[in-house]
Formats: structure tokens, sequence, C-alpha cells
């Protein structure tokens, strides 16, 4: 199997943790992306890059975008970490929002959810506006789907080591 390399940008610990699983499961090295050096990736047949949504933007992937050059030969897989559901379309608008068209259709992307504890202002801040919309939801439908979605918002955590078997596999089936 070609060297693999899984790069991440974590905040609250949970990309950290999906890297760190998937690095171990493949046995690759898992780094943060500030570790991260272009020339690290000269000798790497696949790269895994993780980030957290935040606000619309994937942090990190700045990375991947300035580093294409070294990468479009490559097999590229990325994953994002937030509290949305895998099939939440702001997920693919993300995506689309920080990554061109000629990555996104180089890369294998997958969705994972991550967890929400102590948050700082700023995402405390952020995640009012969702919890408002599961909440106006529930007024309006009385859906409890709705308001259980609005309860879990406070704090949830969704991170589970099975959440990582389709990247694994993905990596796997590259070779």
């Amino acid at each position: 199997m070609a060297k693999t390399l899984v790069v991440y940008k974590s905040k609250y610990g949970s990309t950290k943790q999906y890297a760190e699983w998937i690095a171990q499961d493949i046995g690759a090295t898992a780094l943060p992306v500030d570790d991260a050096k272009p020339e690290m990736l000269d000798g790497v047949g696949t790269l895994v890059f993780g980030g957290h949504l935040h606000a619309s933007s994937i942090a990190g992937s700045k990375f991947v975008r300035s580093n294409w050059e070294r990468l479009k030969g490559k097999n590229v897989i990325i994953f994002t970490v937030s509290g949305s559901q895998p099939d939440d379309p702001d997920l693919q608008a993300a995506v689309a929002g920080n990554f061109p068209a000629s990555i996104r259709e180089k890369a294998a992307v997958f969705y994972l959810r991550g967890r929400a504890g102590k948050l700082d202002f700023l995402d405390s801040t952020l995640m009012l506006f969702p919890k408002m919309k599961a909440y106006l939801e529930y007024m309006k439908t009385k859906d409890k789907g709705a308001l259980e979605a609005f309860e879990k918002m406070h704090t949830f955590d969704f991170v589970s080591r099975e959440s990582i078997a389709p990247i694994v596999k993905k990596v796997r089936d590259l070779g």
C-alpha cells in the first residue's frame, strides 16, 4: 500500500479523534495541519484530510487548496466533522464553498458527526441559529423529532469509531 498521511484541523477534539483512529486503522501518521509541510506530500500516495465545519468554513481546507498541484495526481480523501446529519445539504454546500470543482471531482468526501460540549462564546452564539430553527419547526409542526433536535443541540456527542469504517475501507481499496 502506498504511504498515507492523515492531516487534520480540530478545535474541540472530534476531528483529532477521528484522524487518530483512521491513522491507527490504516497504519499511517496523523498530524495537525499546522505541523504539515508541503514537502511531506511528495512521498505520499494518499492524503486523508479532516476539518471541522465552522460557520460554513472547513477548518484547515486551505492546506488542500494551496497544495493541490502536489496532490492532484494522488488519492485525496476529505472528511468534515460537524453536528449535522451526513445527508444535510448544507454540508455539500460547505464542501462546494471550500473546495473548487477540480478538487471535489477528484476527492472522496465523507461527513462525520462530532460533539459539542463546552463551546466558546463565538460557537455558542453561532449555535443559536440552528437551535432557533429547530425550535420554531417544533412550534409550527409539533414534531417531536424537531424538539429532540433542539434539545440535542445544547450538547451532543456523536463521535464513534464505527463512523470511520467507510473512510478506512476507501483507503484500503485505493491500495
